[in-house]
């Protein structure tokens, strides 16, 4: 059995960062599809991606009000402000990890490699952590890829959302 290298307290701390990063961005699609659906209950639709929802949530009360019941309004006026103080929250954390990102000799380097922007290089650098533990790149692709479980001569892979890191490969998957 080989064994993966402990990571240091930096590693972990990067980590962090981005799981929080990954945790607001979820919370920010949620109050994203939320207020969506608020809208279309009254019949107003807003087209699709957090760009629209956005924009719709900054401009809203500069306008004229929108047909709905006052209460519906209020509530509409509460998931705004939490889309809001998400943005900025990921924004925040996102300059964080870019500004760790520049400062970090391997994840300069990974940055060279078109595709690949601060916030997967920083992740990549922190989940793998040196890459000199692996023999080969195939060694680092079987560690991120679902663990085999065959027998009897019947293949069966686990799924590759059971296996490795799920941030670092919707990362790289995308």
């Amino acid at each position: 059995m080989r064994f993966v290298e402990i990571k240091s307290e930096d590693q972990q701390a990067v980590l962090a960062i981005h799981r929080a990063r990954d945790l607001v961005v979820r919370q920010r699609t949620q109050i994203a599809n939320m207020i969506r659906s608020i809208l279309r209950e009254f019949g107003h639709i807003l087209p699709t991606g957090i760009e629209a929802v956005s924009k719709f949530a900054r401009e809203y009360g500069t306008e004229d009000q929108l047909e709905m019941p006052e209460i519906a309004d209020g509530i509409l006026g509460v998931m705004r402000h939490q889309l809001s103080g998400l943005n900025t929250r990921i924004d925040g954390l996102t300059k964080l990890i870019e500004q760790h990102a520049w400062l970090d000799n391997d994840a300069r380097r990974l940055m060279r490699m078109p595709g690949i922007g601060p916030i997967t290089a920083s992740a990549v650098v922190a989940t793998i952590g040196d890459a000199q533990q692996f023999k080969t790149g195939r060694d680092l692709a079987a560690w991120l890829i679902p663990l085999n479980k065959s027998s009897g001569g019947k293949e069966r892979l686990g799924r590759i959302t059971k296996k490795g890191d799920r941030y670092i490969r919707k990362l790289l998957i995308v």
